[in-house]
């Protein structure tokens, strides 16, 4: 494969494919980018912009492989980056391919299968009583999802060498941290979910501001531990939709997706990326996207791991929870009793109840310095 630079041709090395479709995907750039300065009304045109997302994001040039000397090296070329984050950015969703060992994988789902049916087996109801582990329904009862224990070989995959590499590189910071780390188990028959987006505009309550194209602030990684094929229910996106939907013209909220009944915008291109063990996902957490019908013969598992810059707290699909101290302290319910008032000090009740439980811990004698 050679190493970048070799050679004196000019072309790009064998991990990025992706010059034959450079001018597609420089076009759709700069479309994107009259979003920078979009304001009421939006400023892009919107077949414009569907017809030059169909051309650059189709399931081939979204995706993307490692070399051989790039996973011996534990070094990914600059070239690989620049094209995975080109991708991203454009589209709003990137494969990477050899992206983990099949022993990964192996193990990794070897452990997820194990976690998964013995708590299955000890719940009827989706908890888990007093393990503090939480199965959430996602869409109906046959798609699940699992926190995962921040253990290997789970976390193996999540703070591997080259997800942390991609992941910084994509948010463009090496300030990232891990927020939602579960996996997802769809059975067979589960049915495909309604169109959705995990996060809304930064500024979605201002048209003027929620108009404009900012930087990804954060991504979610899908990592399969089986190979995902139309049958077993790969993820589907609709690419280019992590562009602002009131930057364009005519656009309103529901112009990716209706939130009312989850149907896609019919003009726009739909991708499904059926993604092979060692495989990963990235993609931005304004991509409309879907979980599809599982109507293969076996289960399939994912690893969905979502990370953020850390100034980043998802109030959407985590709401900020109070202690049990706050909800006991009368003197807090005559200073700060109205629901405005609780959310603003949320942040500095959860620091107070942590410093309170290593307060006891102290007293008890334990040293939270090796917890």
């Amino acid at each position: 494969d050679g190493n970048e630079g070799d050679g004196d041709d000019g072309e790009m090395p064998p991990t990025c494919p992706h010059y034959l479709n450079l001018v597609a995907l420089t076009k759709l750039h700069a479309i994107r980018k009259q979003a920078s300065n979009a304001r009421r009304g939006g400023s892009v045109h919107g077949d414009e912009y569907l017809d030059a997302v169909r051309t650059a994001c189709t399931a081939e040039t979204l995706t993307v492989q490692l070399s051989n000397e790039e996973i011996e090296s534990r070094v990914l070329w600059a070239s690989t980056l620049y094209t995975i984050t080109a991708i991203f950015d454009a589209c709003g969703v990137v494969m990477v391919e050899n992206l983990f060992a099949p022993s990964q994988i192996d193990d990794a789902a070897r452990a997820q299968a194990e976690h998964y049916y013995e708590r299955e087996s000890a719940t009827a109801d989706g908890h888990l009583g007093t393990s503090g582990v939480e199965m959430k329904r996602r869409g109906d009862t046959l798609r699940k999802e699992v926190v995962c224990p921040l253990t290997s070989p789970f976390t193996a995959l999540s703070s591997s060498w080259a997800s942390l590499r991609i992941s910084q590189q994509i948010l463009s910071s090496l300030d990232i941290e891990l927020d939602t780390f579960s996996y997802i188990q769809s059975e067979t028959g589960s049915r495909d979910q309604l169109w959705h987006a995990d996060m809304d505009p930064l500024f979605s309550e201002d048209i003027d501001e929620g108009s404009l194209l900012l930087p990804p602030y954060g991504l979610v990684m899908i990592v399969p531990f089986v190979d995902l094929d139309e049958t077993n229910g790969p993820t589907e996106f609709i690419p280019g939709s992590n562009l602002p939907p009131t930057s364009v013209e005519g656009g309103d909220a529901s112009y990716w997706h209706d939130p009312a009944d989850g149907t896609a915008n019919p003009d726009a291109a739909t991708v499904s990326l059926e993604a092979p063990r060692g495989s990963a996902i990235f993609f931005d957490i304004r991509t409309t996207h879907r979980g599809k019908a599982n109507t293969s013969p076996t289960a399939r598992p994912i690893l969905y791991a979502s990370y953020f810059r850390e100034w980043f707290i998802d109030r959407v699909n985590f709401e900020g929870r109070h202690s049990q101290l706050w909800h006991k302290s009368e003197e807090t319910k005559d200073s700060v009793g109205n629901n405005r008032l609780k959310k603003l000090y949320s942040r500095v009740d959860s620091r107070r109840y942590t410093k309170m439980l290593e307060d006891i811990l102290i007293e008890r004698g334990v040293d939270i310095s090796t917890l």
